[in-house]
């Protein structure tokens, strides 16, 4: 995604669940204008050994069954950490302030579906220069999926925090700004 060049597509229709009648259809596209002025992309991600990512990761890692299941044959592990910045989720809450409950709907689910296809390109981009490589990779994880402890975002904040500036962790461990999504990716050694 390139900021200025977002048009609505029949994926994110899907994604936004709403009718496409022609009153929507506008409110959506402008709401879209102006997301594409509110996001501030910011991504970091890293190759570590697997045994280095459990070190990082520790405790969290270790005592996750579905971790050691995904990484079970995996030599390396891609961490990525992407965000949209903090003015579209500030924006947001203005709409829901101001009783356009509607709009800030819209450029909510906007932000986490636009977050969601810039993961999805950095998933895409280490897959198929893995391929090119002669390795597999596994799916992406995300900390809080299955028994991977939501505490791991812990780490990924301290490793990405110099990276991305603004990025903030709550208590509940939760990385901040609202539209930020932390992920693994396993690189699979080739001949397995």
């Amino acid at each position: 995604m390139t900021k200025g060049v977002i048009r609505v597509t029949s994926r994110m229709l899907k994604y936004l669940r709403v009718p496409q009648d022609d009153q929507t259809m506008e409110i959506i596209s402008s709401v879209l204008e102006e997301t594409v002025g509110l996001i501030d992309i910011k991504k970091w991600s890293k190759c570590v050994l697997v045994d280095d990512f459990y070190e990082l990761f520790h405790p969290y890692a270790r005592s996750s069954k579905s971790i050691s299941k995904l990484l079970g044959r995996a030599e390396h592990v891609y961490l990525i950490v992407v965000t949209l910045g903090e003015d579209l989720g500030n924006r947001a809450k203005e709409y829901f302030g101001k009783k356009e409950v509607f709009k800030g709907y819209i450029l909510d689910r906007l932000g986490s579906f636009l977050v969601e296809e810039e993961v999805k390109k950095i998933d895409l981009e280490i897959t198929r220069q893995c391929k090119e490589d002669g390795h597999a990779t596994t799916h992406r994880y995300s900390p809080g999926y299955g028994d991977f402890s939501i505490k791991a975002q812990r780490t990924f904040f301290d490793l990405a925090k110099d990276t991305i500036p603004g990025l903030t962790i709550s208590h509940g461990c939760l990385l901040s700004s609202e539209k930020t999504v932390s992920a693994i990716k396993g690189v699979i050694k080739s001949g397995y």
